[in-house]
């Protein structure tokens, strides 16, 4: 993978016990704080939410993996409640995504063209 001189990173969350995990944006995608997209994990792609947008990443920018696809089917979440799932997943002591991602209504968590 070949990174632009204005290559941006997004920090997003998953319904898994993982921590906010890093992707790339890709060029022609216009990614915001809050919208939701479908990312690799593993051998599938998963439905995640964008908490962060950084311009560099600890990981090494070969092995980071790039956003899958947008879900442009609604506006992107308000950081108010991206910050109370934030503090229920501190609550809860459960990792972010598990618990922003569980709480979307399921027509969210779907994969688009999936019934």
């Amino acid at each position: 993978m070949t990174l632009s001189k204005t290559q941006l990173f997004a920090k997003v969350i998953v319904d898994a016990p993982l921590p906010e995990l890093d992707y790339c944006i890709p060029d022609d995608m216009l990614v915001a704080v809050g919208d939701r997209v479908l990312v690799p994990l593993g051998v599938r792609k998963v439905p995640g939410i964008v908490v962060e947008i950084v311009r560099e990443s600890e990981l090494d920018p070969k092995r980071i993996k790039k956003i899958a696809f947008l879900l442009t089917d609604t506006p992107p979440l308000p950081q108010e409640w991206l910050e109370f799932t934030r503090f229920a997943a501190q609550y809860y002591k459960r990792e972010w995504g598990e618990a922003a991602v569980q709480v979307l209504p399921p027509f969210f968590r779907k994969k688009p063209g999936v019934r």
